[in-house]
């Protein structure tokens, strides 16, 4: 089989499992909107969708054999069993639970105790009967700052980060989901993973797509594809073995001017990782609470 028809096939793949995925979360989003009792059904138990998705687009690579968190969510071993490459995958839905704005200054002004938080597609409140929401979009990606730490290495080879972002599309009934990938060899990234491991009190890294940390990280994106009922609509993106790094935007440097000290003109589609990345320096942030102990085999 050709390189390109092997391609193709591992895209066609991708394609079914990913219209497979997004036909049920059509279903629970209709349950969501019906059922209204503050249940949320729609785009849960989305670490083991994308564990799946990224089998699919490493053909040569396994599972973890594990539901309790302590193994590689990806890998691909040697003749002699040692690791060719282990990846870490995150899959991150930006439509978590919605507020209700009505319950949340009910509770500020009557000092109320009502429930603020709603499934993401239910229709009403079921305290106040509005439907007066604000949906936050703060949703990070988790990333274990231990296991950077402790299985980047000629060992282990925790060598690539896969993550998945989805978001659901109300204009156009569709969900967008995009893919991307990050090299652990990444300095920017390997300081800000260290950042946490050495001065935070917690173990985990809150990495919130599009952000500073985020394109300064070092990612290229494999996909950005929308998808309905009937499976893939659209192909914004696809590039499957992309390594190309992905601009960082006008808007991020200009938001981020206390970190950067890049002072040339800067085009609107943003500047080439490699032309800004010299001048740019991590954000000091407060950081999270106290590590716990894993070990992966």
């Amino acid at each position: 089989m050709s390189v390109a028809s092997s391609s193709e096939q591992i895209k066609d793949n991708l394609f079914y499992e990913i219209s497979d995925w997004a036909k049920n979360e059509f279903k629970n989003i209709r349950r969501e909107k019906t059922f209204n009792k503050n249940m949320s059904f729609a785009f849960s138990d989305l670490g083991d969708t994308g564990e799946l998705f990224t089998l699919v687009l490493y053909p040569e690579s396994i599972g973890s054999s594990s539901k309790g968190g302590c193994a590689f969510d990806n890998k691909e071993y040697n003749d002699d069993y040692s690791f060719k490459i282990t990846r870490e995958v995150k899959f991150l839905s930006l439509d978590g639970s919605k507020i209700c704005k009505t319950c949340e200054s009910m509770n500020k002004t009557n000092n109320t105790k009502r429930e603020t938080k709603v499934p993401r597609f239910q229709s009403k409140c079921l305290f106040c009967k509005e439907s007066n929401f604000y949906i936050p979009k703060d949703s990070r990606w988790g990333i274990s700052a231990k296991a950077h730490k402790d299985y980047c290495n000629d060992t282990y080879k925790l060598n690539e980060y896969i993550l998945f972002l989805s978001e659901f599309d109300e204009t156009n009934n569709c969900i967008n989901l995009k893919c991307y990938k990050i090299y652990s060899s990444n300095k920017y990234f390997t300081d800000y993973i260290e950042n946490q491991y050495e001065n935070g009190k917690g173990n985990t890294c809150n990495f919130q797509p599009y952000s500073w940390d985020f394109y300064l990280s070092g990612p290229s994106m494999l996909f950005d594809i929308n998808i309905d009922e009937n499976g893939v609509i659209s192909e914004v993106f696809i590039d499957l073995d992309n390594k190309k790094i992905m601009n960082v935007p006008k808007s991020i440097i200009e938001k981020n001017k206390q970190y950067c000290s890049y002072s040339e003109f800067i085009p609107e589609d943003g500047l080439e990782y490699s032309n800004i990345i010299g001048f740019c320096e991590r954000k000091k942030k407060a950081l999270g609470k106290k590590r716990g102990t894993v070990s992966r085999k």
